[in-house]
């Protein structure tokens, strides 16, 4: 058997350079996903032959991720001898095609309501053309309306950053455990900026927070 082992965050440093050999794009197999949702998902990870292997619980079902680093088809070898029937998670349709060249008799299925999606960043940046002209009209409302700037959250602000979480955090429903966690691990991806290898932002109207972004 593989020798899996909860996910915790004295792991950064064993598991932050085999991650950066991941085979897929997907938001989830980042270091700070991993560990932002590793509660929420019951993941556990095991390391061999210079490759991670991570499971995850999806609606009380535990399945496998597509492997990290090595060799993908001794991989999914190692995965076939240890876990002969076994359902693998958060993949893209390139990934999915490549899982069924090892297992031609896989069946796929797709979870409603957790797609994946991708930014084109030069549309973003610039707000071009009739479909993003509803958000250039908000930028621009709120440019010619507001006094604000932007910080890097650093150890100088980060406690007011956290206590502005947590008036939101008590504002809200709390009654989702999705949303719960989200508020919980974010709190705790602030006391941890360095160590994740998150950039970030805190937006400021006057001298009042209004928002935050923490950056893969």
């Amino acid at each position: 058997m593989l020798p899996f082992k909860k996910l915790s965050l004295d792991d950064i440093n064993v598991l932050r350079p085999l991650l950066t050999h991941t085979y897929s794009r997907l938001c989830d197999y980042t270091l700070c996903t991993l560990f932002m949702w590793r509660d929420y998902y019951s993941t556990e990870f095991a390391v061999h032959n210079n490759a991670v292997f991570l499971t995850t619980v999806v609606d009380t079902v535990t399945g496998m991720m597509l492997p990290i680093g090595g060799n993908l088809d001794r991989n999914l070898d190692t995965i076939n001898k240890f876990y002969p029937k076994c359902r693998f998670y958060f993949l893209t349709e390139a990934e999915v095609e490549l899982l069924k060249q090892h297992y031609p008799n896989c069946i796929v299925n797709e979870h409603e309501g957790n797609e994946e999606y991708f930014y084109d960043a030069d549309a973003m940046s610039s707000l071009k053309g009739r479909k993003l002209h509803g958000k250039k009209n908000h930028v621009n409302y709120f440019v010619k309306t507001y006094k604000y700037r932007f910080e890097e959250i650093t150890g100088f602000n980060v406690q007011r950053v956290r206590s502005f979480l947590e008036e939101i955090f008590i504002q809200n429903d709390k009654s989702s455990e999705f949303y719960t966690e989200g508020c919980t691990k974010t709190d705790e991806a602030l006391k941890n900026l360095t160590e994740l290898g998150l950039e970030s932002l805190v937006l400021y109207v006057d001298d009042d927070i209004v928002g935050l972004r923490l950056v893969l």
